[in-house]
């Protein structure tokens, strides 16, 4: 508690020095990271190959030939990193816009209180490279940990290699949830075999840009933040900022920008990024009209010329192909200082947003300034994509940043419709008229996917199947299965009737399948192998070949796939996972062989994700799921092979049902 305590303390304080009158920062220097005046280490030139560790004399940070910053001396201030909440200014009520350059208000600062703060902070520690590699977030199960030994057994290069492959989106909870597990898990680095890493290929960093790929700005950002001391080498300082800005944590990001720029004056990154934190840090442009900021370091980006060379212009984007095209400097630049005009992207339609990659969803999610309506499409698709949380979604329908939802909801039109419901369900107690709510919501589903009813998943928990439409208790089933839900008892007897063969409802049979999946292959007492064969048999032969595979993997006492899978593995080419690996997939899945038989858990759930992660269920090669559910298995992640093959096998439903 008293580091915790530390952090909140250091963040008042530096907020407090950031935001007084710049003759301060003259007067009285910055003590601990933003000490200017300390001595200053070489930048190392980008993309240095020369530049390689010592194996016998690094130490950590203080390796100066490593491109490292200057440590501070004992007895000077500490100064945590911290993770400070994001600007709470309300998103727009509906799809009018908002004013884009609005000034920051101006803000009064006891600066005495401050700096009395800061000088009682601990000394800054230097912190070996070793412990900084081997740090995490999650260091207890209690909070998701997969263990310190999480690497054992496996080489630094194999680690190394695997990181940057990990597809972006994800189409799977479990896989997005396994994969931010094992890069935010503490480990004991030791128990990886290669020796030391190469100055800015140590696996913090690593696991920082693979965060930062996959969208997880936020989880980045806190990572980062887990070190006391100044970022030893460009490449890790570079992480940490760009994790900060996007995830929209402007003041720490151009806190930490200002703390370390001197150190890379000559890297373009940090002159242009100094120049916008400037900008950002003085409220506006038109405050500072004495100190303009000179544009030749945007040479390279005529747009960036106008970002710093006016406080009236703002990228104004027609489609968010056009966001994904910035340049990583522009995408930092108009976010950090919240240009973008979205008059033009609200004429985008909910299939634009699922299109959009994870790096482009998070940063516009993190911006206050989206208006509502694009927001609940960036929500559903970054949820969809496994880029956030499904608790993201619900946490948006609840919120009172959407306005003209309060009338009943048959009289809106569109998206609002869905957060009305939720609201006007999550206000009546279980029973007839909640249930009525519910069937409205599942009508909703063609239009806006299962994804837009996760939020629901509890109350069909608690609801009479009894009182839904067939369609919708196949619905509501689906999206129990997809949100991770508990599903009652009460559910099964009408379950089957209604997605039995004999209902003629072959279309739904993949949810039948995936709840079986889900409950361990017992929801249902009542159901005879001959049913599950028939269900099996009447599905088209590619999606019956996947869910096959999950049943041969995981349940052992049916034993189906002996009377109908013939070929399950034959690598069927309109099956082959169709993403261009660095690997070939055949050397993946060799790889996955030996991680699994040596129980390497960390290299066998970072293979998995390269595999499966972007494939989408349809389009999974057979072979390819036996042995990730087998890899998952064999290393102790048996509930997570159950929870993946359920929702690959949902993912066979008919598209006319979702």
């Amino acid at each position: 508690m008293l580091q915790i305590r530390n952090k909140l303390l250091a963040f008042t304080a530096l907020t407090a020095l950031m935001l007084s009158a710049p003759a301060l920062a003259d007067e009285e220097r910055m003590t601990g990271r933003m000490d200017r005046n300390a001595p200053k280490a070489e930048a190392p030139a980008p993309g240095n190959k020369d530049d390689r560790l010592d194996p016998q004399g690094f130490t950590g940070v203080e390796d100066r030939s490593a491109g490292v910053n200057p440590i501070d001396q004992p007895g000077s201030s500490r100064r945590h990193r911290r993770t400070a909440p994001r600007d709470n200014r309300p998103a727009a009520d509906d799809m009018d816009m908002p004013p884009v350059n609005e000034s920051e208000p101006s803000r009064t600062v006891d600066v005495t209180s401050a700096r009395s703060v800061e000088g009682s902070l601990p000394a800054l520690k230097t912190i070996p490279l070793d412990d900084l590699e081997q740090s995490g977030l999650f260091d207890t199960l209690s909070d998701k940990s997969l263990g310190i030994d999480v690497w054992a057994g496996s080489g630094r290069a194999d680690i190394a290699g695997l990181l940057p492959q990990i597809p972006a989106t994800s189409y799977y909870k479990t896989l997005r949830d396994l994969t931010l597990r094992v890069l935010l898990t503490q480990t004991d680095k030791t128990l990886l075999a290669g020796g030391r890493a190469a100055p800015g290929e140590d696996l913090l960093t690593l696991r920082l840009e693979t965060l930062i790929e996959i969208g997880a700005y936020e989880e980045a950002a806190k990572l980062y933040a887990l070190n006391p001391g100044r970022p030893y080498h460009e490449r890790l300082a570079r992480a940490g900022v760009t994790a900060m800005l996007l995830s929209g944590q402007r003041p720490l990001g151009c806190i930490e920008t200002k703390a370390v720029e001197d150190n890379y004056k000559d890297i373009p990154f940090w002159q242009q990024m100094g120049v916008v934190c400037d900008i950002f840090m003085s409220g506006n442009l038109q405050k500072n009209k004495s100190q303009e900021p000179s544009t030749s370091v945007f040479a390279n980006s005529p747009m960036l010329q106008k970002v710093v060379g006016s406080a009236g212009y703002s990228f104004r984007p027609e489609d968010t192909e056009a966001i994904a095209a910035l340049t990583i400097e522009e995408k930092l630049a108009v976010f950090t200082l919240q240009r973008v005009d979205y008059s033009k992207l609200v004429k985008r339609n909910l299939q634009d947003f699922l299109a959009t990659p994870p790096s482009v969803l998070m940063p516009l999610l993190n911006d206050a300034t989206l208006p509502a309506g694009l927001r609940m499409f960036a929500t559903l698709s970054a949820v969809e994509q496994g880029a956030a949380d499904p608790a993201r979604l619900t946490a948006f329908y609840d919120s009172g940043t959407i306005g003209g939802i309060e009338k009943e909801p048959r009289s809106l039109k569109g998206w609002k419709q869905l957060p009305a419901l939720y609201r006007q369900a999550k206000s009546y107690s279980p029973g007839n008229a909640r249930d009525s709510v519910l069937e409205q919501a599942m009508n909703l589903r063609r239009a806006y996917g299962i994804t837009a009813l996760l939020p629901f998943a509890p109350f069909l928990a608690e609801s009479d199947p009894g009182n839904l439409t067939p369609d919708s208790i196949a619905a509501a089933l689906a999206t129990m299965v997809k949100a991770g839900q508990n599903i009652p008892d009460k559910w099964r007897s009408v379950s089957l009737a209604v997605l039995s063969p004999a209902a003629e409802r072959d279309n739904q049979a993949a949810a039948f399948l995936a709840y079986d999946i889900s409950e361990n292959f017992v929801p249902l007492k009542s159901v005879e192998d001959t049913e599950i064969k028939q269900i099996f048999n009447n599905m088209p032969e590619e999606s019956s070949k996947i869910a096959l595979t999950a049943y041969e993997k995981l349940d052992k006492k049916r034993q189906l796939h002996n009377s109908s899978a013939d070929g399950v593995y034959e690598k069927t080419p309109g099956l082959t996972t169709p993403v261009d690996y660095v690997m070939p997939i055949e050397s993946l899945l060799s790889a996955l062989e030996l991680a699994k038989k040596d129980k390497r858990l960390g290299e066998v759930i970072l293979i998995s994700s390269v595999l499966l992660r972007s494939t989408q269920p349809g389009k999974i090669a057979p072979n390819v799921l036996n042995e990730v559910l087998d890899g998952f298995s064999t290393v102790g992640l048996t509930k997570e092979a159950r929870e993946l093959a359920a929702e690959v096998v949902l993912g066979l439903r008919s598209k006319k049902e979702n």
